[in-house]
């Protein structure tokens, strides 16, 4: 394997997109204009998210490379999901993969539009790593930081109950950020992962 991908995908179970990754079933795709397959590894499916490790290979090269894929299944377009401790439950185990970490290959992280539940899963992320970084949640301004992603992704965070849910999530995650570890525990329990 040459290579770590990580790749986070938002969603409903609506078709907004062509399926991309391999059925149970299938176990393997033939991309015929790339010269690639995407082979289905493992398949780890829970009440609001799967987690797939796909292979994909470039067939001319002989190069493969390892996707981790995470799938938040339950997140409605223009929406926002059903408690922040089932967001943060997922983004905790996307952290505790060590996908988001500067080793691996580039993470790629994308619902229907790119800006809705994408900007969302990134601005809480960013404001949690900051206030990490800085021991210091009150340093870290929500509302500048989405302005700042915002010069380089017009339009993240589509409606006003996602920002409101932004806002909830980045402070709830502030609990842990600040030592207090019980409440990931109390995350997973809330969200009801099975």
């Amino acid at each position: 394997v040459h290579g770590h991908v990580s790749l986070l995908l938002l969603s409903t179970l609506q078709i907004k997109c062509a399926q991309y990754w391999p059925q149970k079933e299938e176990k393997e795709m033939f991309f015929e204009d790339t010269n690639f397959t995407l082979t289905l590894i493992s398949e780890d499916v829970k009440s609001y998210y799967t987690v797939r490790l796909l292979e994909l290979k470039n067939l001319i090269k002989q190069e493969t490379r390892e996707i981790l894929h995470f799938h938040y299944t339950t997140w409605p377009d223009f929406g926002v999901p059903e408690s922040p401790a089932s967001f943060l439950n997922f983004l905790f185990k996307v952290r505790e993969s060590g996908s988001l970490s500067p080793q691996h290959g580039p993470i790629v992280v994308h619902c229907s539009a790119g800006i809705g539940r994408s900007g969302t899963f990134c601005l809480v992320d960013t404001c949690l790593l900051l206030m990490d970084k800085r021991k210091d949640p009150s340093s870290v301004d929500i509302k500048q930081v989405l302005l700042e992603m915002r010069n380089y992704r017009m339009g993240l965070i589509q409606t006003a109950d996602q920002l409101r849910f932004s806002y909830l999530a980045v402070t709830e995650g502030a609990k842990f950020i600040m030592g207090d570890s019980s409440v990931q525990e109390q995350w997973k329990e809330l969200s009801n992962e099975d």
